[in-house]
């Protein structure tokens, strides 16, 4: 992280990411002030990052992989900072009402695919690479920065 002082990092404000990259920055005692805080697009940061508008960035996946492919290189992730990322399912509640029984089927699958991916990581990233497109070696290193923990 001290290489990253007086850097211009690409960040998409008012996100999680952006939650933890400022928990990453406090844990290190590096204040906000120390870099420049770009407000971007997830999407637009691997070129950004490869036109050298950029000198870092912190996103979620598939952003990071996207780079690295590119020629990027992951600096750090923001894990075993007390911070938690959930993803939210917010449904309109007129659906909740008329759809119940399809919300938990919906919501047991998530549950079995969970256990899946933890029990199958070898298969899951062969499945995540041909559904993606991104490297073997590219989607495994991605996984190994990620844990899920499905809760309802």
């Amino acid at each position: 992280m001290e290489a990253l002082r007086g850097k211009r990092i690409g960040i998409e404000k008012g996100t999680s990411t952006h939650g933890g990259l400022l928990s990453a920055l406090s844990a290190r005692n590096i204040p906000e002030s120390a870099m420049t805080f770009i407000d971007l697009n997830p999407g637009t940061m691997p070129e950004a990052l490869m036109a050298g508008s950029i000198d870092a960035f912190a996103a979620s996946e598939p952003t990071p992989s996207i780079a690295e492919i590119k020629g990027g290189r992951a600096l750090m992730t923001f894990g075993k900072l007390g911070n938690q990322y959930p993803i939210l399912l917010v449904v309109h509640k007129p659906f909740l009402d008329n759809r119940r029984n399809d919300l938990r089927q919906f919501l047991r699958a998530l549950g079995e695919a969970e256990v899946f991916i933890r029990e199958n990581s070898a298969e899951t990233a062969d499945i995540l690479s041909k559904k993606t497109g991104m490297p073997l070696d590219v989607t495994r290193r991605a996984m190994s920065r990620h844990f899920s923990r499905f809760k309802v």
